[in-house]
């Protein structure tokens, strides 16, 4: 990692100027404000798919002129954060930690809970386990369907029912 921001392969050294450097600052600062934002996410079950990104948007002002009659618009960029598609696994990280602190705290009580979210746990690995055992079977009939529509090759479909097995 060292060597790569020193050497910062890809970036060539006559692009380098001091706005990009201003830029990367506020990029990075933007970032970890980001990061912090998301720690503490406002709804738990929006964090399961989606979180807070800020991102720099232009805005046109139009700007009147003290000395002129002329309306001039100009550009300024405006920091906008909105929620976009993805995962805040570092909001749910947080908050699994506080829940389970708050839950080892309450002693027995909490472990009632506790004993509860090992059964649904369990219930649903078993669920799976059996959506995962019928899986080969499905894949079996998905192509055995796309086969029989191409063509009567009863050689394919031998084939592909030994691939299945």
């Amino acid at each position: 990692l060292i060597l790569a921001m020193l050497i910062k392969p890809g970036v060539s050294q006559n692009a380098a100027t001091h706005d990009d450097d201003d830029d990367e600052t506020f990029d990075t600062v933007d970032a970890l404000m980001d990061l912090v934002r998301n720690m503490v996410p406002n709804n738990l079950i929006r964090a399961t798919y989606q979180q807070y990104k800020t991102r720099k948007v232009e805005v046109e002002i139009e700007a009147d002129s003290d000395n002129s009659n002329l309306e001039m618009k100009r550009t300024e960029i405006r920091l906008v954060g909105k929620n976009i598609e993805g995962l805040n696994s570092v909001g749910l990280i947080v908050w699994s930690i506080i829940f389970g602190r708050g839950l080892r705290r309450m002693g027995e009580r909490g472990k009632l809970f506790v004993d509860i979210l090992i059964a649904l746990n369990k219930a649903i690995r078993h669920v799976v386990k059996m959506v995962i055992g019928f899986l080969p079977v499905g894949v079996l009939f998905m192509t055995a369907s796309y086969v029989v529509e191409v063509g009567e090759n009863w050689q394919t479909l031998l084939k592909l029912v030994k691939f299945t097995a």
